[in-house]
């Protein structure tokens, strides 16, 4: 068996959790409320995908790609967050 390519890997993470970005994305189209709530709709693929990787030897560094895009997505959130509330609370 050939040896895990652990920086393939980590950009398959990523790849994993901007595949589950855009299903929401497909989802919120439907029900808009799931997108105000990313970051808990992020945990229901981002916890099983890190379970998955665990299991398999071979998907070396794909869980450092996983946790790296989620905390990406995590900041912008929190960034978009922070903007709205300044722009909407801070204006009396």
């Amino acid at each position: 068996m050939a040896n895990p390519n652990p920086t393939l890997n980590f950009f398959k993470g990523m790849g994993w959790v901007l595949l589950g970005h855009l299903l929401i994305g497909i989802i919120a189209s439907v029900a808009p409320p799931l997108l105000l709530l990313i970051g808990v709709t992020q945990l229901l693929y981002v916890i099983p995908l890190i379970i998955w990787a665990r299991r398999d030897p071979q998907r070396v560094g794909t869980i450092p790609g996983v946790l790296t895009m989620a905390g990406i997505t995590f900041l912008l959130n929190a960034a978009c967050w922070g903007l709205l509330w300044g722009l909407f609370m801070g204006a009396h």
